[in-house]
């Protein structure tokens, strides 16, 4: 097995050695000059393991000439050209190749993370025209992924083609191994059953999402869970890939037979760049030209994405700076969004070891772990996969006589403590609001109260953690702070009292209060840059208690005693609409899915799910053991949880 200091060897008396590309669990592949013909190249280098058995090592070789074989025997722009399949002195098979000097998309995702839509349609395009060519010879790729896609300049190269499957050939594969990598195997190929050019198209929609997500559909810590995952074909709901969401949901079907074949892909895809202005992309306020697609970090930058496309802009058809402004046909515009809903079961039965109401609660960064926070000033950790507790339980000790307002970061990181700390007859009891790291469980700093009545009435995170709103009930002021300094940012003086619930925007530049003001309930906006109301306030009839911004910030629901729940556009400050009343008592807090097609809402009857776009309710009554106090879904968008007054927490899965 050649190393790193081998360069500068001649292989088969022709190809000599420039530098080691890259090392894989079946080989090396290498920039050599092929010193006949003066040209560069790239030479792939099988490698045996030690002690390999004899059958084992024909195996592997045989591999490497089907390689040769299935990527020679194509013609097409996007896949890798092969020249020609050497043997050396030791009798192992190289395969010489066409050097592509870009980096692979893996590359560029890892480096500079996800890309825009009309990106993604551009690279997904080439490789389903790619995979429509090798389909139509007979050949099943087998491991299309973000590593095995290279971009060079305008072009983009499927290569390796090392565990590809010709029609009519024996399998290479040994019974009961699994060939591929895991998290772009189709469902159908980890239970078992043999891949099939649909089984490409399911690795090419996982591929597509994870260059315009950032992330692949499916994670987890272990291998087999990894594995349980995809074959449950339940991808995280999609956040950024605008318009090609029903695209890449078809690919990723679990059926086989309704996933498009590479043809009808690489034609969806394409019917995006035909398009009279998709010659130039404004991003970010600049024109790019987009001939070329995206370089990897050798060439140069990767272009800056696309603005965000909404999920109400999708629907009017107003995407990224006109270039995706409308679906070119309906395909983009008539499939569902995320989890299905209808029809949840219980996943866990209920979680012990709170001993008082849940007060909040999120999932951790990345899905893995579950925190909650409970009136009895007791954090917890919990494993979502197993169900049990992670490490001790953390408590700030600011209880007292009265129990403290304790509120999680969206991330789990931070925690908010307002309480009150005993003190002596001379000194009286002292309130507090202090932030506490919960992975190192010390206080970051105090935040400076008005008075010694005043305390933390409510407070809100905003969507990094960066910020904390307070709202003081010693002068009835919200007052905004960085998290990490302690600074004070800005202050809204409010006139009334009764404030119960505070929300920040998912962009921070929004912040949503309700108060009571006289004998008037009011859901108040203001404008963090310009610290500034914006009037008029939404006018409620009864006391509101919860308020939840929908992901893409387009939709503000409040409700609270009036047991219904009101729809507004923040946008306009205007009224969209009620959702049927369904509860039976005081809505106390509310949730979205992660990608805003969901509402959950919570209060003493347990918790009605909402379809967002037919705005009626989905499937039944959840059921609780006591009164609703706090919803968090899963990052996945496929797992809800539900703490209670009496401290039980429960999972539902989509």
């Amino acid at each position: 097995m050649l190393v790193a200091e081998d360069v500068g060897t001649v292989v088969a008396g022709r190809y000599r050695l420039v530098r080691l590309l890259g090392e894989g669990g079946m080989g090396s592949a290498w920039q050599a000059v092929d010193e006949r013909l003066r040209r560069d190249v790239a030479i792939k280098q099988l490698r045996l393991p030690p002690g390999l058995r004899p059958e084992a090592r024909d195996q592997l070789v045989a591999r490497v000439e089907r390689e040769a074989q299935a990527a020679g025997g194509l013609r097409h722009r996007g896949i890798i050209t092969v020249y020609d399949q050497i043997t050396d002195e030791q009798g192992l098979p190289w395969i010489v190749m066409e050097l592509i000097a870009g980096g692979s998309l893996n590359q560029v995702v890892s480096e500079g993370g996800r890309l825009s839509p009309e990106w993604v349609a551009r690279i997904g395009a080439e490789v389903a025209s790619a995979l429509a060519a090798a389909h139509a010879a007979g050949i099943v790729h087998r491991d299309v992924k973000p590593a095995n896609i290279l971009l060079e300049g305008d072009r983009v190269v499927l290569t390796d083609f090392g565990i590809a499957t010709l029609e009519g050939d024996a399998t290479l594969t040994p019974t009961g191994v699994m060939i591929g990598t895991p998290a772009y195997m189709a469902p159908e190929q980890i239970d078992g059953k043999e891949a099939t050019a649909a089984s490409d198209m399911w690795s090419l929609g996982a591929t597509l999402y994870t260059a315009a997500e950032g992330r692949p559909p499916f994670s987890a810590p272990t291998t087999a869970a990894l594995l349980m995952a995809v074959s449950r074909g339940k991808p995280a709901p999609m956040a950024h890939s605008g318009p090609l969401q029903p695209l890449l949901r078809d690919l990723m079907s679990k059926n086989p037979a309704a996933r498009p074949t590479a043809a009808r892909a690489a034609s969806a895809l394409s019917t995006l760049l035909d398009r009279p202005d998709a010659s130039t992309a404004s991003v970010r306020g600049r024109t790019k030209p987009a001939e070329t697609l995206p370089p990897t970090r050798q060439q140069t930058q990767v272009p800056p994405r696309a603005p965000r496309v909404t999920r109400r802009r999708v629907l009017l058809g107003l995407g990224a700076a006109g270039v995706l402004a409308a679906a070119p046909t309906a395909y983009f515009l008539t499939r569902g969004t995320g989890p299905d809903w209808s029809a949840p079961a219980v996943l866990d039965a209920d979680f012990p070891g709170h001993n008082a109401g849940i007060i909040s609660l999120v999932f951790g960064s990345g899905g893995k772990t579950m925190v909650s926070a409970s009136w009895e000033d007791v954090v917890r950790w919990w494993d979502v996969f197993d169900g049990k507790a992670v490490g001790r339980p953390f408590t700030t000790g600011e209880g007292g006589d009265h129990p403290p307002k304790t509120l999680l970061s969206p991330d789990g990181e931070l925690l908010a403590a307002a309480g009150r700390i005993p003190g002596t007859a001379s000194t009286g009891d002292k309130n507090t609001l202090r932030l506490w790291n919960t992975t190192t469980r010390q206080a970051v700093g105090d935040l400076t109260l008005e008075d010694t009545g005043d305390y933390a009435r409510c407070m809100a995170f905003s969507a990094g953690g960066e910020r904390l709103a307070v709202f003081h009930n010693y002068d009835f002021v919200i007052r905004v702070y960085n998290t990490a300094t302690r600074e004070r940012l800005v202050g809204f003086p409010r006139q009334g009292n009764n404030a119960d619930t505070l929300a920040y925007s998912p962009d921070d530049k929004l912040l949503a209060s309700a108060s009571e003001v006289g004998d008037v309930n009011e859901l108040q906006l203001w404008d963090i840059g310009s610290r500034a109301p914006i009037d008029p306030p939404f006018r409620h009839p009864h006391r509101i208690v919860t308020l939840a911004f929908n992901p893409s910030g387009d939709i503000l629901a409040s409700s609270g005693d009036d047991v219904t729940v009101s729809l507004w556009d923040p946008g306009t400050s205007t009224p969209i609409a009620k959702l049927p009343k369904r509860h039976i008592a005081s809505i106390r807090t509310m949730a979205f899915t992660p990608d805003g097609s969901v509402l959950a809402t919570g209060g003493s009857d347990g918790v009605w799910l909402w379809d967002m776009t037919t705005r009626q309710p989905l499937g039944t009554l959840l059921k609780h053991s006591s009164l609703v106090t706090a919803l968090a879904f899963h990052p996945a968008g496929d797992i809800l949880a539900i703490g209670g007054s009496d401290g039980k927490i429960r999972l539902w899965q989509a």
